[in-house]
């Protein structure tokens, strides 16, 4: 009977917390319908919680709300920082966070540029003071464009300046500046005309990686990262697909490496300095190590320390930032990937670990005491559940991994991409958005391939 019992709470907690998370769709759906007399045409505002223990301190406006915003969300609301979200793909699931007080729905930044900004600087009242927190790569962009024109309105903007975000974003500046200062890089040729295909690829050893220069927009052309290529036709196919979409490629020699060989050096540096600085290394990754981390767990790798300061100051960043690099089985020297100039995807970790990135950001640009956090000594894992589960079943089925191997992340001490039994809507809303996108992935391959 006890056992009965407590099945039935767990049970009864989630049904009721499946009605809550249908209720907000309905409020989402509702509010779309509201006439635009009060707010700009073309933007939604959701919904709205206040909470008067707050209102002393400055609101976190993150932008983009997916594992990465998620992850800014429940750093800095845990640590009492009211925050608003403002988000424009409806696969998201942070806005559906306890901690979010506002909730607006907008148009795609990158296509909407205009509205963008002008809701901002006309349509959201009340905000002057606000930090506003990019957590992708469209929104970084964008908000680095005008950041200017949004100091000038009354926001502190957490990322740097157009000058510096374009050199990270567009992936050639970063390696030619890498290779400037001697950070290791791998052979990299940049292509934006057909003429010259032929006589790259000739000189070209495969496998090799089509890369694009700026990732977002490649991946929202064509649902991946990039390409691997066995052979010259391939890879033409690939360039031409990329160029006919107006799209810059590069051409990159690929690092025969385990999925295990990529490392993180997040950090925060301001006027040349390091702030604060924690490395990771990347255990499993989506679609054979070419995707996103499935699993990454904190390391001590002195090595990426010494690299990536340098090209930092060289680059001008300021701020947070996450430098990805690979390590060459072939000269054991880890190689640069690429610079994020956001906040990235396993967020979450180090905020587990001890170091949240998200509240010292915010201490740091609104002039609050600067908190100290101690040494990382324990091992914690980041796990995205929904992407680990679904790309290791066939490895593990086929034995390509032991069962031990696979369990260890979730038996040691470890967060979730998503869930947390103390914040659930985020987590039925992604469950719900990848079933949907996997009985859709069928009719979509064509397109995307």
């Amino acid at each position: 009977m006890i056992l009965l019992s407590v099945r039935w709470r767990l049970v009864r907690s989630k049904i009721l917390a499946k009605k809550r998370y249908l209720l907000m769709l309905e409020i989402s759906k509702d509010s779309e319908r509201l006439n635009g007399k009060i707010r700009p045409q073309g933007f939604t505002k959701i919904s709205k919680r206040a909470d008067s223990s707050r209102e002393t301190m400055r609101k976190a406006i993150i932008l983009s709300g997916h594992c990465t915003g998620l992850a800014l969300i429940r750093g800095l609301g845990a640590a009492g920082v009211p925050v608003s979200i403002v988000y424009y793909d409806r696969n998201e699931m942070g806005h559906l966070s306890k901690y979010v007080e506002e909730r607006y729905l907008i148009k795609d930044p990158e296509e909407h540029e205009d509205e963008f900004i002008d809701f901002f600087c006309s349509g959201l009242k009340g905000h002057e003071g606000s930090v506003i927190l990019p957590a992708d790569d469209t929104t970084l962009a964008v908000t680095s464009r005008y950041k200017g024109l949004l100091e000038d309105h009354g926001y502190i903007v957490g990322c740097s300046d157009w000058n510096v975000v374009h050199k990270v974003l567009e992936k050639i500046h970063t390696y030619r500046v890498a290779e400037k200062i001697g950070v290791p890089v791998p052979k990299t040729d940049l292509i934006q005309d057909v003429d010259k295909i032929d006589g790259i690829l000739e000189n070209t050893p495969f496998p090799c990686l089509v890369k694009p220069c700026v990732s977002h927009q490649y991946h929202k052309q064509f649902g991946h990262k990039l390409k691997k290529v066995f052979s010259v036709d391939e890879a033409v196919r690939a360039i031409r697909k990329a160029l006919d979409q107006n799209l810059d490629v590069m051409v990159q020699e690929y690092i025969p490496s385990e999925e295990n060989n990529g490392v993180n050096y997040n950090s925060y540096m301001w006027d040349g300095q390091i702030l604060l600085e924690h490395t990771a290394e990347k255990l499993r990754m989506t679609k054979g190590g070419f995707g996103v981390p499935n699993v990454v767990v904190n390391r001590n790798i002195e090595a990426i320390k010494e690299l990536a300061p340098p090209l930092l100051r060289k680059i001008g960043l300021t701020g947070y930032s996450c430098t990805e690099f690979k390590k060459d089985p072939r000269d054991n020297l880890y190689k640069l990937m690429e610079i994020n100039g956001r906040y990235n995807r396993s967020g979450l970790q180090p905020i587990s670990a001890g170091i949240n990135f998200p509240w010292f950001m915010y201490c740091h640009l609104t002039g609050k005491t600067l908190p100290v956090f101690t040494p990382v000594r324990e091992t914690v894992y980041w796990i995205d559940e929904f992407n680990d589960l679904a790309s290791e079943a066939a490895r593990l089925f086929s034995r390509k991994i032991g069962i031990r191997e696979f369990f260890r992340p979730y038996l040691r001490k470890h967060v979730y991409a998503v869930y947390d039994k103390n914040d659930l809507l985020p987590f039925f809303k992604r469950a719900y958005s990848s079933f949907a996108q996997a009985v859709k992935k069928p009719f979509t391959m064509g397109r995307l391939s």
